[in-house]
């Protein structure tokens, strides 16, 4: 069983085991909102605007019908909008 130790907003390493995506991703958004999510030749995006803008994207992707654990196909250059469209699948359900 894997075991990941993270920091909660007071500084008290907690234990989780078996943590998915979502949850170390939006813990680490709580604990780190303005810090540097992804940094690129383009620009930079923080973790709570890579938060706030896959979460807008998961809506549109439920909206439009996409189905638990059903795959999505994603045709962009390495950069923002491919991280921000990864996460969004996976808050979407999608895979």
């Amino acid at each position: 069983m894997d075991q990941v130790f993270i920091s909660s907003a007071s500084n008290v390493p907690r234990e989780i085991t078996n943590p998915s995506f979502l949850t170390l991703f939006f813990d680490h958004v709580s604990r780190s909102p303005e810090q540097w999510a992804v940094i690129t030749e383009d620009g930079n995006i923080s973790y709570a605007e890579l938060a706030k803008r896959a979460q807008l994207l998961a809506v549109e992707l439920c909206e439009k019908g996409l189905l638990s654990e059903e795959p999505v196909g994603v045709l962009l250059e390495s950069g923002i909008e491919h991280v921000v469209c990864q996460v969004a699948i996976i808050l979407a359900g999608g895979s």
